[in-house]
């Protein structure tokens, strides 16, 4: 029956904090299983006449067990010193974490309204932009209507420039040969 409790209590050591966790439980483990060894010599002796037993050795088996108790007892208070201090840990972690997801939403929220007061902002300069375009085009095609206008305009006064300077030549040719004709007049 104490043998299965050790068992019992070795493997819920083992599972809760495993053989390296922490020296001083290592130390206390090693401790016992000292205590134990000293237990099983005591309890293989039968110093008794019929080769059983003797009161003394059943004294001897009950000291060994009760530094054994007491050392399982400070094994025991070890492991949950171990496991609270696991907790604390695990608690603070798990505060810092949610902490940073709080701060991450925060600046996530802030970038994201940023972005969209930027998208806005460049919305509007985008409206700008095209209105702009839209005033230059239309002052594009007033400057090319202007401009085919005039193109009109010289081409008339060009032509008119070119008929008045024929109708020059022409005039200057008819007063030229009037001329000579005259001349020919008062020589007869």
């Amino acid at each position: 029956m104490a043998k299965r409790i050790l068992l019992l209590v070795g493997v819920m050591i083992y599972g809760l904090t495993g053989w390296s966790q922490n020296d001083k439980l290592n130390l206390l483990l090693k401790e016992r299983e000292n205590l134990i060894q000293q237990y099983h010599y005591y309890n293989k002796q039968n110093n008794n006449f019929w080769g059983k037993k003797s009161k003394k050795d059943l004294l001897n088996i009950i000291e060994s067990l009760k530094p054994i108790i007491n050392k399982d007892s400070e094994i025991i208070k070890e492991i949950n010193v171990t496991s609270l201090k696991k907790q604390a840990i695990t608690t603070v972690e798990k505060d810092k974490i949610e902490r940073q997801v709080v701060d991450d939403k925060r600046v996530a929220m802030e970038n994201f309204y940023d972005l969209k007061q930027e998208m806005a902002s460049l919305k509007n300069i985008q409206k700008v932009k095209q209105r702009e375009i839209e005033t230059l085009k239309e002052k594009l095609t007033e400057a090319q209507n202007n401009k085919l206008e005039s193109d009109k305009r010289l081409v008339i006064v060009g032509g008119l420039g070119i008929m008045l300077l024929l109708y020059c030549i022409f005039l200057k040719s008819n007063l030229v040969s009037l001329k000579k004709k005259r001349t020919r007049i008062n020589k007869v």
